[in-house]
């Protein structure tokens, strides 16, 4: 007969072992998301193709979404048609700012000043006596204000040489005509004393003009 533990009172019951769960190994099935895609030299897996390049990406369906418009194309427009489009009502104050508010450049001073003054006194000694006289005076005063006022700014200075310049071609060309002896003295003379005769429309003329290009200068 068994004898029963006179200890066995002291002490907690074992408890009963738990059976441990069974773990499920078998990997999740994965989603159906789409198609299984496998990079270029990896492991071969049943069911995926090889990945594709960007350059054919643009062209699958699946990555354009079918509800978005397709943008247009962006044309860029080359640089000589811009220009062509815009229109410019007057001149650009850069443009008017370099020119000095002029019309006239020193080439055109010249011009303007000289072939006026040489034409009338042309027509003075042709026509109104053998001398250049107040008529050439008159003309070449009326033509250094007006280059004086129309020249550039940066050419001013050239309306202020041409008064004198013009005056002295007209005597060595006009001022010859009728000449009786056409010595280098005679002709050196005769140009001397039509300067000499004429000075102050010379001079005046070479003032007023110096006087405009002095004004320019002080409002510019």
């Amino acid at each position: 007969m068994p004898t029963e533990d006179p200890y066995a009172a002291l002490f907690r019951p074992e408890p009963e072992p738990v059976p441990e769960p069974e773990l499920d190994l078998e990997p999740a099935p994965v989603p159906a998301t789409g198609r299984l895609f496998r990079s270029v030299g990896a492991s071969a897996v049943e069911g995926a193709v090889p990945a594709i390049s960007a350059s054919q990406a643009g062209k699958l369906r699946s990555m354009v979404p079918a509800s978005a418009p397709t943008p247009p194309p962006v044309v860029i427009a080359p640089a000589a048609a811009v220009a062509s489009v815009v229109t410019i009502d007057g001149p650009s104050e850069v443009a008017v700012k370099a020119r000095g508010g002029g019309a006239l450049t020193g080439m055109g001073v010249y011009a303007v000043v000289i072939g006026v003054t040489v034409a009338v006194a042309f027509v003075n000694v042709l026509f109104f006596g053998p001398d250049i006289n107040a008529i050439t005076g008159v003309a070449l005063a009326m033509v250094s204000v007006i280059a004086a006022l129309l020249v550039r700014r940066a050419d001013d200075v050239t309306a202020i040489i041409a008064p004198p310049l013009a005056f002295g071609l007209a005597a060595v060309t006009a001022a010859q005509i009728g000449l009786t002896t056409t010595t280098f003295a005679n002709r050196f003379i005769t140009a001397f004393f039509t300067l000499g005769n004429n000075w102050y429309w010379i001079i005046g003329s070479t003032l007023a003009a110096m006087a405009i290009v002095a004004v320019r200068r002080r409002k510019s």
